[in-house]
């Protein structure tokens, strides 16, 4: 026998110092990317390139990590002389571990670090971003004095995650002949519309199915527009959208809504050279630039944090399952001072046996502090638990897009790895875990009893909530079928910025409503801490508020179905909040005076001094704030005006503008109720676009319904 363990011994040593698979820093040059080519941003999801050169005369076999508290991990070969790039996506730090800077660690196949190197996060305000795919982006330069102040050229892998998209403001595509989008890529692109992103296509031959205009063919046209004349090419076809610009009855512009967000087509290609007048490039952007808007892309990261508030209060092993009672454990230590104390000294001189004490004194100890674990970890679940917090926000009649916030939490150490489903997207948040490959989640550094927590997003199958609403000046009527199997415990229905309980909606079931009089700002949220007996620890944020758009959006709660499975997870507990946004909605204006209390979306703010948290905004000293109000489509506004009602705070001497149908700013007297005569004169397609001005020493608080809109007049 101890033969054979000098044998393994020196076996050991010998394979630890063979010489010749190892591969040393020098031999592997590794470049970082990050963000497009911004800086990490601990406001947002970050997107994180690692490419590795090996420059050796070896093959590599490793990993790479990414160490942000939790940790991301590829496992990567590079072949001599080849290099390999992989990619990373991190989550804003304020949704669980606010971090300085990350790691990233170039490990061999042994696991030792062959390089390290830490990049900086910073906290920084929020910059225009534009990607343009396309050859030449300095075309796009005008922009810049536009208000959008940094301009990406596209890469086709930037498309493989969706959560990094959510930094762009706005996708120009001008060109996709030699742009290899895959067909995981394009499904980014298309969510990123609909979650609120703006796409703006310029060019012929664009294999893209969701576009307002079925190109067919190209002709040769002279125009005069924006003091310009001259010769173009247009795009023949069918306008399958809304006209933002025509002239001479020739469509320019057209545009359609998709999801939150908004697709324009320019039937002039943007590779012609009429875009490189200065005066047509810029009255042809006022056009589209008024549809661009981040409420809904910031809305998507910024509700995370209210999001991870209720996920820590119904997450199992925090709120319900906690440890020994202070009343208990405080007499459990007063019997242990007892015992081991006055007792133990009692009982020894009695019996004389003072050299006992060194042996009863360790087992009373041992004792009393097992019996307080056992009693402590009593009602702790014995087996992985999930508790999920599901955002099923619907894309179509039988697709949804899933944001959860989803917590393991963990029994024992025994448990070390859990698969990861296919076609879902993961991002651990929580220090004692770690994503490996995309596969599976490394669980070994999580202590016991506690709440690992994950990010997740997939696509959904599932049937979509019917709603129709028909508006009147006095009244709203509503129909609302819930197709799933699961009941809606609470719904609420938002209509011009006014919020309306619902109430239980059964499985199969089909309800009508007749609201009248006002709603609500806010929704009560006091009846999902009363079905879940938890106490309200000052819920004052407003997580659906913030998915709302501006005229009619349906949320409905449920605690049913599981949507995100852990598969060595034994119970599941969840909450899923489902989201029917307008375009899904079928809405019908009895009386065009229903049109009211339209909210308006800060689309830019152009000031030296401001701060902004969600979707409110601070400023100080000079500075403008652009609004937009997206009016119904599709109705008759003649012979109608326009009430603007205000109510922010400020402090100074404030003007407003508003834009008319010229592309002219107009000043007009600021009050806190403004109208507006003929509606007609200040709509560019459906949307009417104010400029709020703040001078010097003056300053502004604007929140989500700081404006609204109404339409007056044309009878009831």
């Amino acid at each position: 026998m101890k033969k054979w363990i000098s044998f393994l011994i020196v076996f050991y040593i010998v394979f630890a110092l063979i010489p010749g698979v190892r591969v040393y820093s020098k031999d592997l040059d590794v470049k970082i990317g990050t963000n497009f080519g911004d800086p990490l941003n601990n406001e947002g999801w970050n997107r994180v390139e690692v490419e590795i050169t090996n420059k050796g005369d070896k093959d590599f076999t490793g990993s790479v990590s990414v160490n942000y508290g939790s940790s991301v991990i590829q496992n990567v070969f590079v072949e001599k002389g080849k290099k390999v790039t992989v990619d990373f996506v991190i989550p804003p730090g304020f949704i669980h571990n606010f971090y300085n800077d990350i790691t990233v660690e170039i490990r061999d196949g042994r696991d030792n670090v062959v390089q390290s190197e830490k990049v900086p996060v910073f906290w920084q305000g929020k910059v225009f971003q534009v990607g343009i795919i396309g050859p030449r982006v300095e075309r796009y330069n005008l922009l810049k004095a536009m208000g959008y102040e940094q301009l990406i050229s596209m890469k086709p892998e930037y498309f493989n995650n969706f959560l990094p998209l959510q930094n762009l403001s706005l996708i120009i595509i001008e060109d996709l002949t030699n742009f290899n989008l895959t067909g995981e890529g394009r499904e980014n692109l298309k969510l990123w519309v609909n979650r609120g992103g703006t796409l703006v296509v310029g060019g012929e031959g664009l294999k893209i199915d969701y576009l307002p205009y079925k190109s067919s063919g190209s002709t040769v046209k002279n125009i005069t527009l924006f003091d310009t004349e001259g010769e173009v090419l247009f795009i023949n076809g069918e306008v399958m959208g809304d006209l933002l610009l025509e002239v001479d009855d020739t469509p320019l512009l057209v545009k359609k809504s998709l999801g939150k967000g908004t697709v324009i087509f320019s039937t002039i290609p943007f590779s012609d050279d009429i875009f490189t007048s200065p005066q047509f490039f810029t009255g042809f952007w006022n056009y589209i630039l008024p549809n661009v808007s981040e409420k809904a892309l910031n809305s998507n990261v910024a509700r995370l944090g209210v999001f991870r508030e209720l996920q820590y209060i119904f997450t199992s092993g925090e709120s319900n399952l906690t440890f020994i009672k202070p009343g208990l454990l405080a007499l459990g230590l007063v019997i242990y001072i007892l015992v081991i104390g006055p007792l133990n000294f009692f009982l020894l001189r009695k019996w004389k046996k003072w050299d006992f004490g060194w042996l009863t004194v360790p087992l009373v100890a041992i004792f009393f502090t097992t019996t307080l674990f056992l009693v402590g970890s009593t009602g702790r679940s014995k087996e992985i638990v999930d508790t999920q917090i599901n955002l099923v926000e619907y894309l179509g009649k039988d697709q949804a897009f899933v944001d959860s916030f989803t917590s393991i939490f963990l029994p024992s150490a025994r448990e070390k790895k859990v698969e990861v489903e296919d076609k879902i997207t993961v991002t651990p948040l929580t220090g004692g875990i770690s994503l490996v490959d995309n596969k599976y989640l490394d669980l070994s550094k999580g202590r016991i009893w506690s709440n690992q927590r994950i990010h997740v997003t997939r696509f959904l199958e599932t049937s979509l909530p019917k709603v129709s609403v028909d508006i009147y000046w006095n009244k709203r009527e509503v129909i609302v079928k819930n197709p799933l199997e699961g009941d809606f415990f609470a719904s609420f229905i938002q209509i011009g910025g006014e919020w309306f309980p619902l109430g239980e909606i059964k499985g199969g079931e089909e309800k009508s409503f007749t609201l009248t009089g006002k709603g609500t700002r806010n929704i009560d949220y006091n009846f999902l801490f009363q079905r879940f007996n938890t106490v309200n620890r000052g819920m004052f944020m407003t997580p659906v508020e913030n998915l709302a758009g501006n005229t009619v959006t349906f949320v409905a709660f449920e605690d049913s179905s599981k949507i995100i499975n852990i598969p060595q997870s034994k119970v599941s507990k969840p909450l899923n909040i489902h989201v029917v946004n307008e375009d899904l909605i079928s809405v019908q204006y009895k009386d065009i005076t229903g049109v009211k209390n339209i909210l308006g979306e800060v689309t830019k703010v152009n000031a030296k001094t401001h701060s902004r948290w969600g979707d409110s905004y601070f400023i100080e000293g000079k500075g403008e704030v652009f609004v937009v109000f997206t009016l119904p489509s599709g109705l008759d506004y003649s012979n109608t005006n326009l009430n603007l009602s205000l109510d922010f705070y400020y402090r100074g001497n404030i003007d407003l503008e508003v834009l008319d149908k010229n592309g002219n700013w107009q000043r007009v007297n600021f009050t806190t109720s403004i109208n507006l005569d003929n509606t007609e004169d200040y709509l560019l397609g459906n949307k009417v676009n104010i400029k709020v001005i703040s001078h010097e020493n003056n300053n502004m608080e604007i929140n989500p319904t700081s404006f609204r809109l109404s339409v007056t007049g044309g009878g009831n």
